[in-house]
This record gives C-alpha cells, structure tokens and sequence, in this order.
C-alpha cells in the first residue's frame, strides 16, 4: 500500500530537466532527401512539469491515501476488536475460577456433612433419611462442581481461540 502511495509521489515530483537530441531529414519531395539542406538537427534541454497532470496526479494520491487510511483503520478495529475478545475471555477464567474456590468449599462442607450424617447413621443415633439428605446435597454440589468446570473448559477454548488458535477438523 505504501509502495503505490510513494509511486505516486514520485511521478509528482519526478520533474528532471533532460537533454534532448532530434537528427534527421526534411524535405517537401523525395527527389530533395539527398541535398546537403534537407537534412536537420537539434540539441537542447528538455523539461516535463505536471502542468496538465496535475489535477489527476493529486486525486490519484489523495485515492491512495484516503484507501490507506481506510485498510488503516480496518486493521485497527480488528486488533481493537481481538484484544476486546481476549479481555473477555480473561474476564471470565477469573469469575469461574472464583467460582470453582467457592464451590470446592461448598463440596468440602457437603462431604463432611455427608460423612457424618454416615457415622451418625451407624453409631444409632441418626436415622438414614439424614444420610440420603446429605447424599443429595452432595450429589447436587458434585453436579454443579463439574458444571463450573466445563464452563471453565469452554473459557479456556475461547480463550485460546481470541488469541489466535483454533480448531482444525481431521479428515
């Protein structure tokens, strides 16, 4: 893009003086070619200036110039917008993280409850709906552990897709 932008600045300012040369014949007849008048020469410097190019030139340049500014700003919303993708993905393996801590307490006192309504159940002193009540709150906080884990799962293949990688599909 650039190369093009700078071609076109330099046909603007490609204006060098050069020296032309000009040999030959001159005559109103065939006949009169081989006389010592007929023929003719001329040497003297040359000059081109956008004189009439100039308006084109300057559109041409200020064309590439807006369609560089425009592949400019094409580029920069992209990266604007894979950052943005990245910083979202971050922001959410921060969340399930601390919603993977709290619920490992949460499967930890379960599991104690759990262990105990059992030793209760088998020492006599706790009858076994306490037990099956401690199963199923243990149960659900397996079930939500494993749900906060696959989300977390997901977050690091979003993430992993924000910063560039992704899937390729085996044949």
């Amino acid at each position: 893009m650039n190369l093009h932008i700078g071609t076109i600045r330099s046909v603007w300012h490609n204006n060098k003086p050069a020296m032309q040369r000009l040999i030959g014949l001159q005559s109103i007849t065939f006949t009169n070619f081989d006389v010592g008048g007929s023929r003719i020469g001329a040497f003297g410097p040359a000059l081109s200036l956008p004189i009439f190019d100039g308006g084109r030139l300057k559109s041409n340049l200020a064309g590439r110039d807006a369609y560089y500014d425009y592949a400019v700003e094409q580029y920069n919303a992209t990266v604007i917008d894979a950052l943005r993708d990245v910083v979202s993905q971050l922001v959410s393996l921060r969340a399930i993280e601390q919603q993977r801590a709290l619920q490992r307490e949460a499967l930890d006192t379960a599991d104690q409850a759990y262990l105990l309504a059992l030793q209760r159940y088998q020492g006599g002193v706790g009858n076994y709906l306490q037990v099956l009540a401690a199963q199923v709150q243990l149960l659900a906080a397996e079930r939500l552990q494993s749900d906060i884990d696959m989300r977390a799962f997901d977050a690091d293949i979003g993430l992993a897709r924000a910063l560039g990688g992704g899937l390729i599909a085996q044949q």
